[in-house]
């Protein structure tokens, strides 16, 4: 009996943590594309920008 409460409980934690990464992973992956487009905006004004730039 507590085994199988343990075994509930653990995948309810489961479940919640991929549900809160959905959540998060589409506003992180947001943020670095605007990070790199300001990148690539900076590197283009720069004319020493290297093409070999590997972030």
């Amino acid at each position: 009996m507590v085994l199988e409460r343990q075994a509930i409980s653990n995948a309810k934690a489961q479940l919640h943590l991929k549900i809160y990464a959905h959540q998060c992973k589409p506003a992180i992956s947001r943020k670095h594309q605007l990070n790199h487009s300001k990148q690539n905006e900076d590197n283009n004004l720069n004319s020493n920008a290297t093409d070999d730039y590997k972030p």
